[in-house]
């Protein structure tokens, strides 16, 4: 590992950049994949369900 940021150190800016883009690119593609498959468990589970009398009970309330 060391030696891989060794490598990187002597290379241009601009590749350097390119490294870190992709980097970050991979990293958020991770945490979009995470999310949505909690996302979507939690809707398949209806967890997320809202009864109709909680809405009319909410609007009375304001």
């Amino acid at each position: 590992m060391r030696k891989a940021i060794d490598n990187l150190k002597e290379r241009p800016g601009h590749e350097r950049r390119a490294v870190a883009v992709g980097i970050a690119i991979a990293v958020v593609a991770v945490l979009f994949l995470g999310w949505s498959i909690l996302f979507f468990k939690k809707i398949q589970g209806g967890s997320t369900q809202i009864k109709p009398s909680d809405v009319s009970q909410q609007a009375r309330d304001q």
